[in-house]
């Protein structure tokens, strides 16, 4: 690889160009999250109320990802919930059949909350013979 130097307004930039003429896309430093995680269960839990109504109107897709956000933004002592809202995103994800996802959001609860029945359940009633495909 060969090295030029283009010019921005702002910087100069070290582009890479393969011997094939084809150039390298820039690095881009990692965000880092842990500064800008809220750890908040008021907002978590609001979070957990949206995907709910729209698991409720059939959005799973969208559910999940509220639910999701919950599971971000849920304080990391609080257990109970982030259980919670692991099942919540797993009873989603069986809705659309994505069973692999099922089974690590419902061990993940299970890891947290070990006595969490309806997420045992609900993880027993995963098509096991899907995960194998």
């Amino acid at each position: 690889m060969s090295e030029f130097s283009a010019s921005n307004e702002d910087k100069d930039e070290v582009v890479e160009v393969s011997e094939e003429g084809s150039i390298a896309a820039p690095s881009v430093p990692a965000f880092d999250t842990s500064e800008t995680e809220i750890k908040d269960i008021k907002l978590a839990s609001a979070y957990k109320e949206e995907g709910n109504e729209l698991y409720r109107n059939k959005d799973y897709d969208g559910s999940i990802e509220k639910y999701s956000f919950a599971i971000l933004h849920c304080p990391n002592d609080d257990v109970e919930n982030k259980a919670v809202f692991l099942g919540n995103r797993a009873a989603a994800y069986h809705s659309i059949e994505e069973y692999r996802q099922v089974v690590d959001d419902c061990t993940a609860a299970l890891e947290l909350k070990p006595d969490y029945i309806k997420v045992l359940y609900r993880r027993s009633q995963v098509p096991h013979l899907q995960l194998l495909v």
